[in-house]
């Protein structure tokens, strides 16, 4: 089996090639030019990965990727780039004008991959009561109510890709994972709150969640490449078991072997959000006291896979900060 990755370079795409390398796989990653420099030690790591073939490319446009999709041939495509903060015109061109590129590339290759396109919950609709939440029964038929451009990008590119694959009879999954979390993470909002507790600062809101360890979007790939159930459809995806968001603090105090000296509640939050400006802190410190969590029954009943397979929540948190911590002190 030969598996060619889009976004390998970042943390999700990282952690799905780390996996899969366990497996009779041969993966390609493909590698922007530019990226061979700005993020020189990660492709060293790729390259360094006996399973793992590097692509360079320099425009990423339909007559690149065609000629690329050609040569290598693979059984399945995994697209997992994405970004959380840029301009307009960044969410448009890696959330909906590249899968768009993609999939009309896979079209003029001539080749038959299932296409797996990793997108997020911010195209839910989380604008309902019902927890957990389910996926909506129209696909994205709420798009227009989204808030921001990361959250309506996301909702676009999903429609892209099942019109695009309707058109051009490509077999397709979409996985929206909510907060995925793993030991590759450096995301700022994890490594602040380990700056948190290194104070002594808790975060002692009433939020529930359920996050997805990298590991757990990887395995379960793994099992939707290998089967195929499932395909041409949309879920969301996380662990089964729920992690409330002053837990997550707790657990932060726990690596950096501090206790709580300073507790942080409900209003502080309100407080913040009213004078941050960066749009998806904003939108995080909404949810810190909200539910937000997802429903994964219609993924294990349309593709089998067991929920028993999902690490403990909690695991995944302390691999996560002991990462980090490490890192930071290196």
């Amino acid at each position: 089996m030969r598996v060619l990755i889009i976004g390998s370079t970042g943390f999700v795409g990282r952690s799905i090639v780390e996996e899969l390398s366990k497996e009779n796989i041969d993966i390609v990653a493909i590698v922007r030019e530019r990226t061979l420099h700005t993020k020189a030690d990660i492709v060293e790591q790729l390259k360094r990965n006996v399973k793992t073939s590097i692509e360079v490319a320099r425009s990423l446009d339909k007559h690149e990727l065609t000629n690329i999709f050609r040569n290598t041939n693979p059984d399945t495509i995994i697209f997992s780039a994405g970004i959380i903060r840029g301009k307009r015109e960044d969410f448009e061109y890696v959330h909906i004008k590249l899968p768009s590129i993609i999939m009309d590339s896979i079209r003029s290759s001539d080749i038959d991959p299932l296409y797996i396109h990793v997108s997020s919950t911010g195209a839910s609709n989380f604008q309902i009561d019902e927890r957990p939440l389910p996926e909506e029964k129209k696909h994205c038929e709420h798009m227009d109510k989204l808030p921001t451009i990361y959250e309506k990008s996301k909702c676009i590119g999903e429609k892209v890709v099942v019109e695009k694959s309707m058109e051009h009879g490509i077999r397709y999954v979409i996985l929206r994972p909510n907060i995925i979390v793993g030991r590759l993470n450096r995301h700022r909002e994890w490594i602040n709150i380990i700056k948190l507790a290194k104070l002594g600062i808790k975060m002692n809101f009433d939020g529930v969640t359920n996050i997805l360890d990298a590991e757990d979007l990887a395995k379960l790939i793994h099992h939707i490449m290998s089967t195929e159930r499932g395909v041409n459809d949309y879920y969301h995806v996380a662990s089964p078991h729920n992690i409330y968001i002053y837990r997550i603090s707790e657990i932060a105090l726990d690596v950096v072997g501090r206790k709580a000296i300073i507790s942080l509640g409900p209003l502080f939050a309100k407080f913040l959000r009213a004078f941050v400006m960066d749009e998806m802190m904003k939108r995080m410190l909404e949810f810190l006291n909200k539910d937000s969590r997802i429903s994964i029954d219609k993924l294990i009943g349309k593709t089998g896979y067991s929920k028993d397979r999902f690490k403990d929540p909690e695991s995944s948190m302390r691999e996560m900060f002991m990462s980090i911590l490490n890192r930071s002190t290196k």
